[in-house]
């Protein structure tokens, strides 16, 4: 399987929580891509309310700064969702605070605003 097939394995297994899967392509050097939206697997997993997939994706330290093309973070995802347990651990994770306390998207909107 090339490098781009377990990109988009990655996002599609995140996307639908199956954190067995994530890690195993993760072991397997699945690159942490994105979308054409710039959506990452850590903005899916939150997007969706899979708090395990994001605790997996935090531990492996998957694009800690992640932004869409819209400079929307994992953080804005789960806010506009109403998923709180992961707008929590993303919060508490202490090298995510700096990333996402003030980010701004392209509409001006914190992920507080949402």
């Amino acid at each position: 399987m090339s490098l781009v097939d377990l990109g988009k394995k990655l996002l599609e297994a995140a996307r639908a929580g199956q954190d067995d899967e994530v890690c195993i392509l993760m072991a397997n050097g699945a690159p942490f891509t994105t979308d054409w939206l710039g959506t990452s697997p850590r903005h899916l997993a939150a997007q969706y309310g899979h708090y395990s997939t994001t605790e997996v994706l935090l531990r492996a330290g998957v694009s800690r700064d992640a932004r869409t093309k819209v400079d929307r973070t994992p953080l804005h995802m789960a806010a506009s969702e109403g998923h709180a347990s992961i707008v929590e651990v993303l919060l508490k994770h202490e090298q995510e605070l700096f990333v996402y306390s003030d980010a701004i998207d392209v509409s001006n909107m914190t992920s507080l605003s949402l």
